[in-house]
C-alpha cells in the first residue's frame, strides 16, 4: 500500500524536474521562465488530477465525459512536449487556458450531483492570472465569467444545461467575482513588485558596470603606483645605505663623547635632539643645550635628578623607558611618546657600558616628530576614506576572492 501510495508522488517529482529543468534552460527572462514553468506545473498536476476521472467515467460507462477528459490529458501532455521546445510558449499556454475554460464551462452544462461541478469554475481565475498576467487574465476571466451565465440562461434550451437554483447562481457569481477580484490584486501587486525588481536590477547593473570602470581605472593606477613604488625603493635603498652610515658615524660619536666629556658637550650642544646622560640609577649626569631648553631649566638644575621627574613629572620611571629597558638588556631600544602639549616625540634609549662590558648608565636621545605623525595621520585618513568607498571595497575584496 505504501508503495502505490509513493509511486504517483515519485512520477511526479521525476517528470516534473525533467521538464522544469528543460524548460528554464531555453528561456532568458524572469517572466517567460515563470510562465513556463507555472504551466508545466500546472500541466502535470492536471494530468495526475484527470488520470483517475477518466477511468472512473469509463468504468461507470460515462464514455463522453471520459473521451473529453482523455482528449484532455492528450492536449497537455502534448503542451508539456511542446515546452520543451518552442522557443514562445504564449501560444500554447493561451492554448491551455482556453482549452480549460471550455471544459469547465462543459462542466457547468453538465452540473453533475446537485450542480456541484459548478464548483470547478473557482479554479480558472487564479489559473488565468497565474498564467497570462493581469490584463490578459482578467480579459479571459471576465469572458468565461459571462459564458458562464450565458450556459445558465441558455436560451431555447440550446445546450440542456443542468437546471441550477436561481439562488446557486448568485452565490457563485458573488464568489467567482471576489476571487477575480482576489487574483487581479495579487498578480498586479506581483507585477508591480516584479517590475519594482528589474528597476533595481538595471540600477545595480549600471553600479556593477560603473564599477568596473572604476575597477579598471584603479588597475591603471595600482600599475602607475608599483611603477612609483619600485622607484621610491630604490631611493630608499640609498637613503638605507647613508642611514647605515650616518649610525656609524653617530656610534664613532658616541665612542668619542665616552672618551671625553668635554668634546662631548661641545658636539651634542650643536644637535637638535634632546641627548641626556644618566647613570644606572636614572640621574642626569648631563644634558645637551636642546634638552635644557626644552625643560626651561639650566644644565645645572638638571644635573641630579631623575628624567622622569622633569618631562613626564612622575615619582618612577616611565612604563615603557627606553633608556631603562637599554641598560636592562644592552641593547639600543625606541619609542614613541605623545606630550599634553599635543607633541609627538621620538625616544632612543642606549646603554653605556665601561671598559669591562659592564653597564654603567645610559643615554637618552629624543627628537620631536610632531610634523611627521601629523603628515601621517593626514595619510591614513586619505587611506580611510578611500577604503570606505564602495567602488575602492569592491576592487580590494575582489582581489581577496570575494565573494
Amino acid at each position: 500500500m505504501n508503495i502505490l501510495a509513493k509511486a504517483p508522488i515519485d512520477f511526479f517529482r521525476a517528470v516534473s524536474g525533467l521538464v522544469f529543468s528543460r524548460i528554464q534552460g531555453s528561456e532568458n527572462g524572469f517572466e517567460k521562465v515563470r510562465r513556463r514553468s507555472m504551466l508545466a506545473f500546472f500541466l502535470i498536476l492536471g494530468l495526475l488530477t484527470i488520470s483517475p476521472f477518466c477511468i472512473i467515467h469509463f468504468s461507470q460507462g460515462n464514455t463522453l465525459r471520459a473521451a473529453a477528459l482523455l482528449f484532455i490529458g492528450l492536449v497537455q501532455a502534448a503542451s508539456l512536449i511542446l515546452l520543451t521546445y518552442l522557443r514562445k510558449a504564449l501560444v500554447v499556454v493561451r492554448g491551455n487556458v482556453i482549452l480549460l475554460a471550455c471544459y469547465l464551462l462543459f462542466l457547468i452544462v453538465v452540473g453533475g450531483s446537485h450542480g456541484s461541478r459548478l464548483l470547478w469554475m473557482f479554479i480558472f481565475p487564479p489559473f488565468a492570472f497565474f498564467l497570462l498576467g493581469k490584463k490578459e487574465g482578467l480579459f479571459w476571466s471576465v469572458l468565461t465569467f459571462f459564458s458562464s451565465w450565458f450556459l445558465f440562461v441558455d436560451p431555447g434550451g440550446l445546450f440542456g444545461t443542468f437546471a441550477y437554483d436561481p439562488a446557486v447562481r448568485i452565490r457563485f457569481s458573488i464568489a467567482y467575482v471576489l476571487l477575480l477580484l482576489m487574483s487581479y490584486i495579487v498578480e498586479a501587486t506581483r507585477q508591480r513588485y516584479h517590475e519594482g525588481m528589474e528597476r533595481e536590477s538595471r540600477r545595480l547593473q549600471s553600479e556593477i558596470d560603473e564599477r568596473l570602470r572604476i575597477e579598471e581605472a584603479l588597475r591603471k593606477a595600482r600599475d602607475e603606483l608599483e611603477k612609483t613604488v619600485k622607484q621610491r625603493t630604490a631611493e630608499l635603498r640609498i637613503a638605507n645605505e647613508k642611514l647605515k652610515t650616518d649610525i656609524e658615524k653617530r656610534k664613532q660619536i658616541e665612542r668619542a663623547l665616552r672618551a671625553s666629556e668635554g668634546e662631548k658637550k661641545v658636539i651634542l650642544s650643536t644637535v637638535m635632539e634632546h641627548v641626556i646622560h644618566q647613570d644606572a640609577n636614572m640621574k642626569i649626569l648631563w644634558a645637551n643645550r636642546a634638552a635644557c631648553k626644552s625643560a626651561g631649566m639650566s644644565e645645572e638644575e638638571i644635573v641630579g635628578r631623575h628624567c622622569y621627574e622633569i618631562w613626564p613629572q612622575l615619582d618612577k620611571p616611565c612604563s615603557d623607558c627606553p633608556v631603562q629597558k637599554a641598560m636592562e638588556t644592552g641593547i639600543p631600544q625606541e619609542t614613541e611618546r605623545a606630550t599634553p602639549d599635543e607633541k609627538a616625540w621620538i625616544i632612543r634609549g642606549y646603554p653605556v657600558p665601561n671598559e669591562k662590558g659592564e653597564i654603567i648608565g645610559g643615554i637618552e636621545v629624543t627628537l620631536e616628530i610632531t610634523e611627521r605623525k601629523r603628515a601621517e595621520a593626514s595619510l591614513r585618513e586619505a587611506y580611510d576614506i578611500i577604503n570606505r568607498s564602495p567602488a575602492v571595497a569592491f576592487l580590494w575584496r575582489n582581489e581577496e576572492g570575494w565573494p
